[in-house]
Formats: C-alpha cells, structure tokens, sequence
C-alpha cells in the first residue's frame, strides 16, 4: 500500500501533467484501451472498409428505428454496431474459403481426374476445420453478436411499450360468455337436468305440487 507522501508525491505530479500535444501522440493515447479491434467500443469501422457503406448503414438504422430519447439512440447504435460486426465476420469467412480454395486446389487435382469448384470448396473447408480454430471461433464470435443484437431490440421494444406516448398493447379480448343449453330438458342427461323447486317453473316444484304466478298448489 503506497504511503501518505506517496500519495501525495503522485498527486502532484499528476497535476502537472498535460498529457499529449502532437496529433501523433493524441492518436496513440486515444487507443490505449484497445484490446481487440473488432470488440472496441470505440473503434467499429476498420481502414479497409468502406466509410460511405459505413455511414448508409447506420443511416438506414437511424430511419427504420426512429429513437427519440438518448437511451433508444444508445440501443438502437449497439444494434447497428452488432450488424455491422456480423456483416464483417461474414466477409472474413468468405475471404478464408477463398484463400484456402486457392491452397487447396493443386493438391485435390493430384488427387482427382476431374475436380470441380465443390470439390475444391468442400476440401478448403475441411482443411480449415480439421487444422485451424479460425472457423470455429468466427462461428461464436457471430453467435454472440446475434444473441447481443437480439437483446437490444427486445430492450428497444420494452421502451417503446413503456413511454407514455408510444404505442400500447393491444388489450386482452373479452372472456367468452358460457354457450346456454338449448336442448329440451327431457333430452338432456340426468345429471345435466335442473333440480330443486323455483317460481314459475311447474317442473322444478317438489313432488304433488304445481306451482302458478309464484304460489305453490296442492294437486291431492
């Protein structure tokens, strides 16, 4: 644990530290906390893809998505990042089939009279599987991407249901009314047939007795 005068000690110097002057040195310092190009959260667009794509996309992300509050703005930017990542982990592995195709060839000639580009594929796939993590590793990599894009549109979503002047949920259809028997009586089931005595009703009254305009007869 450093000292009192150490702590000290760094502080003021600290203080005195102006950091980097020269546009070299900003640019070096503004990547010190890179750790992987294609994770940084700072760094999205690589020299060797197309700025004007770049900014169509994320463009076409803006107008489809249409976030108002700073919070949408950040979910609906982590969703376009997400793609623009998978679009890139897509271009990688077309670019390894292709390279290993070149690499594999000769050797599926030497092997076959007549070879085909399917043959010549299958084989650069195998050798890439079979000797490389290369593809194994993109397959997750994307997998991940997929599952982070996902949560942020559902989190997108939840938003737009919560705002008070977005659009609601539909509310939950009325519960059916019970359909009303309307066989007669005489043809229902014993069990299903009404019992007791009730007013107005002569087949319902007990044993011996009718009832009329709601008084109750004797028929001995």
């Amino acid at each position: 644990m450093p000292t009192e005068r150490q702590s000290e000690s760094a502080r003021i110097n600290g203080a005195k530290s102006q950091g980097p002057t020269s546009a070299e040195g900003k640019e070096i310092s503004s990547r010190n906390s890179l750790r992987h190009g294609c994770t940084a959260g700072h760094t999205i667009l690589l020299a060797c893809e197309d700025r004007g794509d770049f900014e169509r996309m994320r463009e076409d992300f803006n107008t489809m998505y249409k976030p108002v509050t700073l919070e949408e703005q950040s979910l609906v930017a982590e969703m376009f990042a997400t793609s623009w990542r998978i679009r890139r982990a897509t271009s990688i592995e077309t670019a390894l089939l292709d390279c290993e195709m070149v690499t594999e060839e000769p050797k599926v000639r030497q092997k076959f009279a007549v070879v085909d580009n399917g043959m010549v594929l299958a084989s650069a796939y195998r050798s890439l599987a079979d000797e490389s993590r290369v593809m194994s590793l993109l397959t997750r990599y994307e997998s991940r991407l997929r599952r982070i894009r996902k949560q942020a549109h559902a989190m997108l979503l939840q938003l737009r249901q919560e705002r008070p002047s977005g659009p609601r949920l539909p509310d939950l259809p009325p519960t059916p009314a019970t359909p009303r028997d309307e066989r007669p009586r005489d043809e229902r089931p014993q069990d299903e047939r009404p019992q007791g005595g009730g007013a107005g009703n002569p087949t319902c009254a007990p044993k011996g007795q009718i009832t009329s305009g709601g008084r109750t007869h004797s028929n001995s």
